[in-house]
């Protein structure tokens, strides 16, 4: 499975390219802009696995620092400040990684990912696990 097989490819270079300069990665306005946001939970977690390059059920930093090429081939790679905002937004235990059950970020009623990062306005964190 691809992310574009979820996602629009077009939808993805626009997200992409919005935060070409070191350091501009917001990932709620980026996961706006790729259509994410509008995705069902399934979906969502989908995209979780493709990221989780290892299989291992979490994203750890080593990923992250990857993110955006996942998305598209030739993008940056994110700043340790990015991937440092990331975990403090999605990584509920502390453990330096974001696990794929765990809490599911909401705003605005649009779901993102268990214990990942989503996009929008208010953010709230709610409780929800998603069985494999």
């Amino acid at each position: 499975m691809s992310l574009t097989s979820i996602l629009s490819a077009d939808a993805i270079e626009n997200a992409v390219k919005d935060c070409q300069a070191p350091d501009s990665f917001c990932y709620k306005k980026f996961f706006q802009l790729c259509g994410l946001s509008q995705k069902s939970p399934q979906e969502v977690k989908d995209v979780f696995r493709i990221i989780d390059d290892d299989d291992s059920g979490f994203i750890e930093e080593a990923e992250l620092k990857f993110f955006l090429q996942r998305f598209f081939p030739g993008a940056r790679t994110l700043t340790e400040k990015e991937i440092k905002s990331l975990l403090t937004a999605a990584d509920d235990d502390s453990d330096g990684r974001i696990g794929v059950d765990g809490n599911v970020f909401s705003l605005d009623c649009v779901v993102f990912l268990n214990s990942y990062f989503l996009c929008f306005m208010h953010l709230h964190v709610l409780p929800f696990y998603m069985h494999s």
